[in-house]
């Protein structure tokens, strides 16, 4: 009876997040113009193709998720190595065959083909450290396929290319590294408790993965919404302190994240994280952008690349790090004010440490890091 009724709840959640998806890629499909038009400008209509690719991941790509709690609880585990493993290989594939025929387009359509293959797993601690290996890889790889379709003009060197000047040139480039600095350290921050918040949520606070799902799902809306006041506020006090100021308004919401229990889940979960799809609106434009600020005019794509490893070194590094401490204290517990808290949630205390030093270096570091004004016009 009770495997009967987890297959029917299975077949549930299925239903949900296949509708679900399904809507909101048909909604993005033919509303892609107007939405590119309201976040950025008609400059950026180019994109509209790439979107409409994109947006059929969702659909897809959560299948993943619900296969993979059935996996687990059929006790079917070793497939999943298989499913993952063809799914990066399939990848690398695609994106060598399409992206020099289609660019942007060629990788989105790849990307979304191989959704559901590499879709997150409930050992997606393991899973995470081997496609962390191979995004640096892939981070590398990058730089090849990009150079291969024509590109935007910009300023180069003269210099010949070399592999180590992703490295060097960014690292000598001041500003642009401290800039750099701060997105891995801001990056190690919020990716501590990653690996293990969606299975401590599912499984020990018996949160639903629908529940999670739907949740998450408001975010594009409130980007939708806000985003012309995130705007204004970025061009009323620029990148960083926009940054900063959004960042440091996370910080209550994770504490509150932390108490999240069994008891409470129902209301306290989506109170807090709708309020951090408000708040992240501001702090995740000024952070995309963290690349742009002091980007160089020549040799672009060294730093872009540079980038590009140190969001994965830094995002790899952080869940380790959490990983590693859920792994060494497995059953530690400690007491606030009579309220017991285990080690995944002193992941997120963690993280609401980093959302108020990073932010505080940012202002610190504001009169070296803030890029320099345009030459006057003679």
């Amino acid at each position: 009876k009770s495997h009967l009724a987890f297959e029917k709840n299975m077949s549930r959640v299925y239903a949900i997040v296949t509708y679900l998806g399904l809507a909101q890629s048909v909604f993005f499909t033919f509303f892609a113009g107007i939405i590119i038009k309201i976040l950025y400008s008609e400059s950026y209509l180019p994109a509209v193709p790439v979107l409409q690719i994109l947006v059929w991941n969702t659909a897809f790509s959560h299948m993943g998720y619900v296969r993979n709690i059935w996996i687990l609880a059929e006790g079917k585990h070793a497939r999943l190595w298989i499913i993952n493993l063809c799914g990066a290989l399939t990848n690398i594939v695609l994106n060598l065959c399409l992206i020099p025929c289609w660019g942007a387009c060629g990788a989105a359509l790849a990307s979304s083909l191989v959704a559901d293959a590499l879709a997150a797993t409930p050992y997606q601690d393991t899973i995470i450290v081997i496609f962390r290996y191979l995004a640096y890889a892939l981070a590398l790889l990058d730089v090849v396929i990009i150079s291969s379709p024509k590109e935007y003009p910009y300023k180069k060197s003269g210099d010949l290319p070399r592999l180590r000047d992703i490295v060097t040139k960014p690292l000598h480039h001041k500003k642009f590294a401290l800039t750099m600095a701060l997105v891995f350290a801001w990056t190690f921050c919020i990716n501590v408790p990653l690996s293990s918040l969606n299975y401590y949520l599912i499984n020990d606070v018996g949160v639903s993965y629908s529940f999670v799902y739907i949740i998450n799902m408001f975010y594009p809306f409130f980007l939708m919404a806000f985003l012309p006041l995130g705007k204004k506020i970025i061009r009323r006090v620029g990148w960083f302190k926009a940054f900063a100021v959004g960042a440091m308004l996370h910080i209550p919401t994770n504490l509150m994240y932390s108490c999240v229990v069994a008891a409470n889940y129902t209301w306290l979960m989506p109170t807090v994280r709708l309020t951090q799809h408000l708040f992240g609106v501001l702090m995740n434009v000024a952070y995309a952008n963290m690349v742009y600020i002091n980007l160089p005019e020549t040799d672009q794509t060294n730093y872009v690349a540079f980038h590009t490893l140190t969001v994965n070194i830094a995002s790899f590094l952080g869940m380790m790090a959490g990983t590693g401490f859920v792994a060494a204290f497995p059953d530690i517990v400690v007491n606030v004010f009579g309220l017991p808290f285990t080690n995944v949630q002193m992941l997120l205390w963690v993280e609401a440490l980093g959302q108020l030093l990073v932010p505080l270096a940012v202002l610190k570091l504001l009169p070296k890091i803030s890029p320099d004004a345009p030459a006057a016009a003679e």
